[in-house]
């Protein structure tokens, strides 16, 4: 194990534990109200923005922008909230445990997935500026297994969309 291997497994080990201690609700709910918080607000947005326009006098791109985090914050919100009641109904009974090991998995999942794209990308960079020494990444023992996730997981979401 190399310092790269280390620079790798540091995300994964915060996933994992990040996962852990909030559970795989928690995870879940703060991933759907960050995409459904920015879908709504670029849909509903602008009709608060006319509306806040037209009740306070103010610019049209000020109120653009004040309904657009508006709507965000008020999707995501919810979105938290709904996300802790259900987290409190599965710990009343007793699926606390299960919440939170599948929380693990799911967390050590994502960060799996965003360290594999880093490494891509990171890995473009080095082909064409050689910022590691070759043998660096050969003695590695997580380098290439965590950099095939984006390609493997590319692949999945291809072929469930055909």
């Amino acid at each position: 194990m190399n310092i790269l291997d280390i620079i790798i497994l540091i995300p994964l080990l915060y996933g994992l534990i990040r996962g852990l201690v909030k559970g795989l609700v928690h995870e879940l709910t703060a991933m759907v109200a960050v995409a459904a918080g920015v879908i709504g607000a670029r849909i509903w947005a602008p009709h608060l923005a006319w509306q806040l326009a037209e009740m306070i006098t103010m610019k049209p791109e000020v109120a653009q922008v004040i309904s657009y985090c508006l709507v965000f914050l008020g999707i995501a919100l919810t979105l938290h909230l709904i996300g802790k009641l259900f987290t409190k109904m599965l710990s009343a009974i007793s699926l606390g445990g299960l919440n939170r090991v599948l929380g693990g998995l799911f967390g050590l999942t994502k960060w799996a997935l965003i360290t594999s794209i880093i490494l891509n990308g990171f890995a473009f960079l080095d082909n064409k500026f050689h910022i590691l020494k070759p043998e660096m990444k050969t003695e590695s023992i997580a380098y290439e297994p965590v950099k095939q996730i984006a390609s493997v997981a590319w692949k999945q979401v291809q072929e469930a969309g055909d």
